[in-house]
């Protein structure tokens, strides 16, 4: 096979954030497909910046390629954006959270007690 080598996966058990394991299970595919998303688009907008400057769109080429202040700020900007919008209901669960007043140190313990 050519190309680069997937990892085959990490060693260990994932820690848990959720109460549910699948969430997080999900939650894990739905970054690593984001950062390829995001992989891909930065490798796209290099190849229409190719086009536009009239050269040869070749795998070399996009290799080659090295983004000015510029085009980093304008990805900077898109990728923000764009995570923005993957990560809303997590960022608005967030802020719900913070609004919620703190529960009492004596209801925690009485809770964990069974009491």
């Amino acid at each position: 096979m050519n190309g680069p080598q997937l990892p085959r996966g990490a060693k260990g058990d994932a820690p848990a954030y959720f109460d549910d394991p699948e969430v997080g299970k999900v939650l894990a595919m739905v970054v690593a497909l984001a950062g390829e998303m995001a992989v891909m688009r930065d490798r796209f907008d290099t190849v229409e910046r190719l086009l536009d400057a009239g050269e040869p769109v070749t795998r070399e080429a996009i290799a080659r390629f090295s983004p000015g202040e510029d085009v980093r700020t304008e990805r900077d900007a898109w990728r923000q954006q764009f995570l923005s919008i993957v990560f809303r209901v997590l960022h608005e669960e967030r802020e719900r959270l913070a609004r919620e007043p703190a529960p009492k140190y004596e209801d925690v313990v009485r809770g964990v007690e069974g009491g």
